[in-house]
């Protein structure tokens, strides 16, 4: 009984992480398409205000919590108009 008690907590530590590292993906992912648009367009003045969240991803995601992230990819939304979903990601697990 204990086993499947640990198993079954396991299994949702597993799960929250790999959400986690979806989400993280996705804005990373989100972040870099925008960073692509904005170069192509040249917009420079885009471009830096951009830099912040790639800051932010390369110092904080790593350590972020799926909240964190999914803040970060509202502003992100707010800003740029990219949508952040990793929730088609999760669709296989």
């Amino acid at each position: 009984e204990r086993m499947v008690a640990d198993a079954e907590r396991y299994r949702e530590e597993d799960l929250a992480l790999a959400r986690k590292i979806h989400m993280r993906n996705a804005l990373e992912e989100a972040i870099y398409s925008v960073k692509s648009s904005l170069t192509e367009r040249n917009d420079i003045a885009g471009i830096s205000e951009l830099d912040d969240f790639i800051s932010w991803v390369e110092t904080d995601g790593e350590s972020a919590t799926y909240e964190q992230l999914s803040r970060k990819g509202d502003q992100l939304y707010a800003k740029f108009g990219i949508r952040v979903d990793a929730s088609s990601r999760m669709h296989n697990m």
